[in-house]
């Protein structure tokens, strides 16, 4: 039995005569609880709605099929699409409202006088349209089509970046890119701006958008150069560093000393890396003591990250930087046996000694390059 919701009481009660003669959603706003609810204990009262006689096609109605796309067809007679769908196939009456524009003599003869993409604007046909009628026709494009390259034209290439040099040449960025990489030209990397002592001292005295403007450079530029300088931004209004606020730098955790001085972390960590000091709370800092060496590869890399407070990728890092086996993984390592079983059996017979799978085993002797031995 169902017990009715404290915040509606009696509601399914009220309510009996409705189940199954009204929607639930109808049902659902006279008792003012949800959809859900009200269909849950219609069922349970064992009231189905009863399905409706479908509704029987007129001779009209079939005249319709196929000449619009069963969507169309769906609006007009307020059907659902897939009953039209299946009424369609029923007849057997080809789908509607797909044009196919069949080639004429005169189009194709164009085919192969200009680009594809000419042809294509000009018949008002889309290019893959254009391009897969050619292929299939074996029409290749006339001479006076391929662009031919001169030497002034391939000595560009490399020297700017592609679309300036398609810019230049009048012709599409992809083209220039192709003949580059086919002529096995590297492409143009700009030269490295150095900063001179003017543009230096320049940083600081306004935004970084207007010192940017100035010295025609990218924001990020001038903001990266700023901040490994240690300039502070003049647009943003920034608390000096007091003597005593520095030498609590490093003593705890820079959550902790943002915390109590009234800071953000990441300006705390800032103004510790400026003044090159390392915390022994930071895990990226803290130096490594033996003990926590001596345990690496003993534990999992995850049991040992929340032993040592530090990350699950500092652990593996570490490990891997000692060359440290991971004895908890997943992954079986190869032996030297199993590898030379490779040699002498077939996947099937090492799959049943190692119980490896037969896709692993092949994987493995294509990675070592070692043949199947030949069945005699």
């Amino acid at each position: 039995m169902v017990r009715p919701k404290s915040d509606k009481p009696g509601w399914i009660e009220r309510c009996a005569e409705l189940f199954g003669t009204l929607p639930d959603a109808e049902v659902a706003k006279v008792a003012g609880v949800s959809v859900g609810y009200v269909k849950k204990v219609r069922l349970e009262k064992g009231i189905h709605f009863e399905a409706e006689p479908p509704r029987p096609w007129t001779s009209d109605e079939d005249a319709l099929l196929g000449k619009y796309t069963d969507k169309q067809v769906a609006g007009v007679l307020g059907r659902e699409v897939g009953g039209v769908t299946q009424r369609r196939r029923a007849l057997c009456i080809a789908a509607g409202g797909f044009t196919y524009g069949h080639w004429s003599d005169w189009e194709l003869a164009l085919l192969g006088t200009a680009s594809d993409r000419e042809i294509a604007r000009g018949l008002g046909r889309s290019l893959a349209s254009v391009q897969c009628k050619r292929a299939r026709m074996r029409i290749p494009l006339e001479d006076g089509v391929v662009h031919r390259w001169s030497e002034e034209e391939i000595e560009l290439l490399g020297t700017k970046a592609d679309e300036e040099v398609a810019r230049l040449l009048t012709m599409s960025p992809g083209s220039v890119f192709a003949m580059r990489k086919r002529l096995k030209i590297a492409s143009h990397v700009p030269e490295h701006r150095h900063w001179t002592e003017k543009q230096v001292a320049l940083l600081g005295t306004a935004s970084d958008e207007q010192v940017a403007k100035r010295l025609r450079r990218t924001r990020s530029a001038v903001f990266t150069k700023r901040n490994k300088l240690g300039i502070e931004n003049p647009t943003v209004p920034g608390r000096e560093w007091s003597e005593a606020e520095i030498r609590l730098l490093g003593t705890a955790a820079d959550k902790e000393i943002a915390q109590k001085l009234g800071r953000t972390m990441h300006a705390v960590r800032n103004q510790r890396h400026l003044r090159g000091m390392s915390s022994r709370f930071d895990a990226a800092d803290r130096p490594w003591t033996a003990t926590e060496v001596e345990l690496l590869g003993r534990l999992p890399d995850a049991e040992l990250a929340v032993k040592f407070g530090r990350t699950l990728k500092a652990i593996q890092a570490k490990r891997e930087e000692l060359r440290i086996p991971n004895k908890f993984s997943l992954i079986r390592w190869w032996t030297p046996e199993e590898r030379e079983l490779l040699r002498t059996n077939s996947n099937y017979e090492i799959a049943r000694l190692t119980g490896r799978s037969t896709k692993a085993i092949a994987w493995q002797r294509e990675q070592l390059r070692i043949p199947a031995p030949r069945v005699s």
